[in-house]
Parts: structure tokens; sequence; C-alpha cells
């Protein structure tokens, strides 16, 4: 019997206590075609809408969230309440002398998982464009299994840990996030932080995590991303503004901050 029952996904118990709020990352279950399994989306449908109907806050980490939660149950909308995530303070000290071994001198960078929303298949065929004028240039893959893709000039690297990964995004060039869809976006937040230059998809939560602080591209269109990075790599001018305006960006996002309001959702469920 607990006071407050904080879910961090979108499952609830069977008899939540009044007290209950719930985060909604995104709604990727229901909003993107490769969920198209009945039984992936039933299952989705039933549970975020029981999440809706039993908590007494929804948690939404992004206005772009929380606008696809209220397509979902307009009804529901006195219930969210959007808190961004924060990006980690190490992210700030870009440690690049502790970055990971045998990574290459000029490498773009992709952090995340190879589920297919994340679009993969275009950031490489965007990538082999961009290597016939710059052949020294690498990509780097993690969040992954280690060499689960394999092609010229990419290395894949598996899962880094946590520690690790503050210098890896300091040390690339730019950080290139090609996603279809995100309920968020932090790697471009944590890149930002590290002083990394990011190039990312012109969809409406990397607008609104990224802001004035990206270079973006159409994530369906190869030919755009290749330009997009392209064009960044070669204006200096450019990465020294997407440094400096994404630190102070990043800024903005801290986890002590996202504690402090997420502790007022409690009070306010307990009041």
């Amino acid at each position: 019997k607990p006071d407050v029952f904080h879910a961090p996904h979108y499952v609830v118990p069977f008899f939540p206590p009044r007290a209950t709020v719930v985060t909604i990352h995104d709604l990727m279950h229901l909003t993107r075609p490769e969920h198209d399994a009945p039984a992936k989306r039933f299952y989705a449908r039933w549970m975020i809408g029981r999440a809706l109907r039993l908590s007494a806050r929804v948690i939404a980490v992004s206005e772009s969230t929380k606008k696809e939660i209220l397509a979902f149950g307009p009804e529901w909308g006195g219930k969210v309440v959007v808190i961004p995530n924060g990006v980690r303070e190490d992210f700030f000290e870009r440690g690049k002398d502790n970055a990971p071994e045998s990574l290459p001198l000029s490498y773009l960078l992709f952090l995340g998982n190879d589920k297919p929303h994340k679009n993969l298949e275009g950031l490489l065929a965007a990538f082999a464009r961009l290597r016939v004028s710059s052949p020294s240039l690498s990509l780097v893959l993690a969040g992954m299994a280690r060499n689960r893709i394999k092609a010229e000039g990419v290395q894949c690297i598996g899962f880094v840990p946590d520690a690790e990964v503050p210098a890896l995004v300091a040390a690339a060039r730019a950080l290139v996030l090609p996603s279809f869809a995100e309920g968020f976006g932090l790697p471009v937040l944590e890149a930002q932080a590290a002083g990394t230059p990011v190039a990312c998809s012109d969809i409406p939560a990397l607008r609104e995590t990224a802001g004035d602080a990206a270079v973006f591209f159409d994530p369906h269109d190869i030919s755009s991303i290749a330009e997009a990075l392209g064009a960044l790599l070669g204006d200096e001018e450019k990465r020294d503004f997407l440094r400096k305006r994404g630190r102070e960006r990043a800024a903005q996002f801290t986890w002590s901050r996202v504690a402090e309001r997420t502790a007022g959702i409690y009070e306010s469920v307990l009041s």
C-alpha cells in the first residue's frame, strides 16, 4: 500500500493506488507500421488505455508525445503534464581522453538501437554517398550487438558502458539521428551537452529537443541526409555555432529539474 506508485512505463498494477503516476515516453506501438502485429497493438492499446484511466497524473516526456496521447484519449487532457528528460552532468565534462579504444580518427556517431524506426538503412545509404567525397570518414554505431552491421567504413562497436558514452560522443565530429519517430531523442541532448554538432531528422520530437542547435534533414530522403551531413562537416563556422548553442540549450535540461518537477507531481496527487 504505497502512498504513491510511479510506473516509468505505461504498465500499471491491476489494482493501483489512487495516487498513481505514469510516464509515457512515446506511443510507438500504436503509431508505427512495424508494430502492425494485432497482438502487440491490442496489448499496447489496452495497457495505455488502463494507464490513462487509472492514473492520477500522466507524465509525457515531450509536447510531441503529449499530442499523441491526446489523439489517443483526448478526454484525459487534464491529467497529462510534460516533463522533458534531462542530461547527465558528465556529458558536459567532454572527457575525450576516456573514449573507447580502437575508434577511427574521424567519425560520425549513431547512438541507439537498430529498431526499424531508427532508420539505420537510410543512414547507411546516405553515409555511402558521403564517403565518396570523404573516404577517411567513418561511421560508428553504438547501442546494438557488436558487428550487427558490416559495411565499408562502418564500425559497429556494440553496447557501450554508461561511463564511456560521454567521451564517445565528445570525440565524434557529429552525432546523427535519422529516426522516423522519437518520443524525445535523448542522444541529441547528450551530444549538445558534450559540444558535438548534431544532425537529425526533421520530426516534431527532435525539433522540440534540439531547438535551434542542430541541422535537420528529411529522414525519408537519402539525398537530404547526405547533403545535410556534408554541409555540416564542411562548414566550421556552423559547427562552432552548434557547439556553443548546443551546450547552452542542453544546460536547460537537468535531471535535478526533472526530479523537482516530478516530486511536485507526487505532492499534487497526494493532496
